[in-house]
């Protein structure tokens, strides 16, 4: 499926001595909404009466190279929190290698899981303010699907990235991705439940693209 999506190349400034052209990617992209479950503990009781708003369910934009692109994940981990019966942020993109923490913040029992081949781990349940914090690393790039095995409505995904030049979209579908090189990348757009989109872009000091 191809959507409708503006796209725009903006010098911003040089980098070091090296003269190194940073540009920043902006544009928008159709984001179409997706169902949430309706709230019910697997075990009964009274946790729906924590029930918060829903993360929205954004895109992700980032680039890619045939030959990769030379990169450290960053030494401290992210975070995906469970709060109000949620998971918060409801889509994490992160760079191949990174670590992952799973704080509750729930007056009540999480068990976050996942069977994704990608990475398969199941936290048993833990209470609020656990320590220490559960953490996974994510040491294998693709899509890995995240659930809490006590309120099956509750559901998340980490996207794992093999770069480091990626963002997420608002819930209108709007981003902007910043201190990108010059070079020539694959410009990559992930929906949940739709087909990953791909185009070429090349990005030097006159790029601009509609």
């Amino acid at each position: 499926m191809i959507l409708r999506q503006t796209l725009f190349l903006l010098l911003l400034s040089f980098l070091g001595d090296y003269g190194l052209q940073a540009a920043t990617i902006s544009g928008q992209i159709e984001l179409k909404q997706v169902q949430t479950r309706r709230a019910n503990p697997r075990y009964g009781g009274s946790d729906s009466s924590l029930l918060g708003p829903a993360s929205p369910f954004v895109g992700v934009v980032y680039l890619t190279r045939e030959e990769g692109i030379d990169y450290s994940p960053p030494e401290t981990s992210y975070k995906l929190s469970q709060r109000g019966l949620q998971f918060y942020p409801a889509v994490l993109p992160i760079e191949l290698g990174s670590s992952v923490s799973f704080p509750n913040m729930d007056d009540t029992y999480h068990n976050v899981f996942s069977y994704s081949p990608e990475k398969r781990f199941d936290l048993g349940r833990y209470a609020k303010d656990a320590v220490p914090t559960p953490e996974v690393v994510f040491d294998e790039a693709g899509q890995i699907r995240v659930f809490c095995e006590v309120h099956e409505h509750m559901r998340a995904v980490v996207l794992v990235l093999d770069t480091p030049y990626f963002t997420t979209t608002d819930d209108t579908g709007s981003y902007s991705l910043e201190g990108v090189p010059a070079g020539e990348y694959t410009l990559n757009i992930w929906r949940v439940n739709a087909p990953l989109e791909t185009s070429f872009i090349q990005v030097t000091e006159a790029s601009k693209e509609e």
